[in-house]
């Protein structure tokens, strides 16, 4: 039954929301799940749900909730980050990254069934990203600098997942270190992938980080070969082997393997901790000086050759999970930013509050309306015209007012408030115009009532009234024009 058949689909745990299972083993199905963010925000992740027999045993959950917590320390390229650890309803969560790839368990599996195993080159590249993953979890801190020891314990084929982009990732640490202690405590007995354990692991030692490089060389043995390096149909006679058997190089079955490579190999699957490399580290970079690994897009098209079907599957499940949530939340999806820019949702209401925020005004400014593009050679003309009738004005009432002075009849000069001014047309030409009575035309008029009058009256004559130039602001522009 898939998960949107069990009628949990749309689920909210915590704060995420779980949809459609992706894978389901032993220990946990895998959905894909959906951050529920501040403001609309959601990011796709992967959600591994335990199954009940683990969930509901109080200190498998406690071990689990501590291991899980000090594997979100660990921040590398090639580990699947674990982003959180959901305990709800008597139920586990571990949320992780979501990577658009497939485990190596399954494109192994593929490529074998295509007629053999990934090219050695192919099977170097695979390893050297685990190593380096494993090897920033071996040298992990907490916030006040102090080593956590971490141990992966089940490194394996499940647990590396080879994405799209042709690089490879761990996931699942801290898991198994608590299954392995629940299990071994209780009965006695000892579960797990026996055919990847380190000798001292199966014997329940204590184990260090140089099990996991031993679990590292096993997948790199079997990627070369093709071929599983134990038998585990019968565990007792599989546990029997991985103690006392000495490992067989991988060239002795796949003839022309460059033997510097079988002797990384068998370096990594010494019986002895001791005579393993000391840190993924350094066994990573003996793997790198024996054979050039292939690109990481030489790998991420070979995981799409094998795995394309599968991932076409998962990209249309999550365009679908996607429009449902877009639709049922009423958000809108903002538009594209350029490459490397954040992406995000925003509910219509906020965004509309938003815009209306951002084209509000800080403060009222006017700006003057621009003319169309006849307008300005209009204005210009007028402007012209204008000016030429001021300065013609001006030379007119001084001239006037130079004869009126040396006048043999200065009486017959009048007030201001008697005079005509004279108003220039768009031409250029004078006319007489009644008084003006605003204030303007009033300041503008050529002012003649300071004139010294003669003591003596004389006889009355003609009056010469000197013209005034227009006012000034009869004759400002106006800010539009109109033919």
């Amino acid at each position: 039954m898939s998960w949107s058949e069990s009628g949990d689909a749309g689920r909210v745990v915590g704060r995420y929301a779980l949809h459609q299972r992706i894978a389901s083993g032993g220990m946990a199905s895998v959905h894909f799940g959906r951050l529920l963010g501040e403001v609309g925000f959601t990011r796709i992740v992967a959600i591994k749900r335990l199954h009940s027999q683990f969930a509901s045993d109080p200190e498998f959950a406690a071990m689990f909730l501590d291991e899980a917590r000090l594997a979100a320390r660990i921040h590398h390229p090639n580990v699947a980050g674990t982003l959180d650890v959901v305990a709800a309803d008597e139920e586990l969560f571990l949320v992780m990254e979501y990577i658009p790839g497939e485990s190596l368990q399954k494109l192994f599996r593929s490529a074998l069934a295509r007629g053999g195993p990934p090219t050695p080159a192919h099977a170097v590249a695979i390893m050297v990203g685990t190593l380096h993953g494993l090897h920033a979890a071996h040298e992990a801190k907490n916030a006040a600098g102090e080593w956590l020891g971490i141990v992966h314990r089940d490194v394996s084929p499940h647990n590396i997942l080879v994405g799209e982009d042709g690089v490879a990732r761990l996931i699942d640490f801290g898991v198994a270190k608590a299954i392995e202690r629940i299990h071994s405590t209780r009965d006695g007995g000892l579960r797990g992938k026996i055919a990847y354990m380190a000798p001292e692991q199966l014997t329940v030692d204590r184990v260090d980080r140089r099990a996991d490089i031993y679990a590292a060389s096993v997948v790199l043995w079997e990627l070369l070969t093709g071929t599983r390096h134990l038998d585990i149909s019968n565990p007792a006679a599989a546990v029997k082997a991985a103690v006392e058997r000495e490992p067989v190089a991988p060239g002795n079955l796949v003839p022309g393997l460059p033997a510097a490579l079988d002797s990384v190999v068998l370096k990594g699957l010494a019986k002895r901790p001791e005579a393993r490399f000391a840190t993924a580290l350094e066994m990573a970079t003996a793997l790198e000086k024996t054979l050039a690994p292939s690109t990481q897009r030489e790998v991420g098209q070979w995981v799409s050759e094998l795995a394309g079907e599968a991932l076409r599957e998962r990209r249309q499940i999550l365009r679908r999970i996607e429009t449902a949530s877009s639709a049922s939340s009423g958000t809108v999806e903002a538009p594209a930013g350029p490459p490397g820019s954040e992406a995000s949702w925003l509910p219509s209401d906020a965004l509309r509050t938003e815009v209306s925020q951002v084209s509000q005004p800080s403060s009222v400014s006017v700006e003057t309306p621009r003319a169309t593009p006849r307008e300005p050679a209009r204005s210009a003309r007028r402007a012209s015209a204008a000016l030429a009738g001021v300065v013609v004005g001006a030379v007119l009432g001084a001239t006037l007012l130079f004869v009126a002075l040396h006048s043999p009849h200065p009486a017959a000069a009048v007030s201001a408030t008697t005079a005509l001014p004279v108003s220039a047309s768009a031409s250029g030409s004078l006319s007489s115009t009644p008084p003006a009575t605003s204030a303007s035309s009033e300041t503008s008029a050529i002012a003649v009532s300071a004139l010294p009058v003669a003591s003596s009256p004389r006889p009355p004559g003609p009056m010469l009234r000197p013209p005034a130039p227009p006012p000034a602001a009869s004759h400002r522009l106006p800010l539009f024009s109109r033919d």
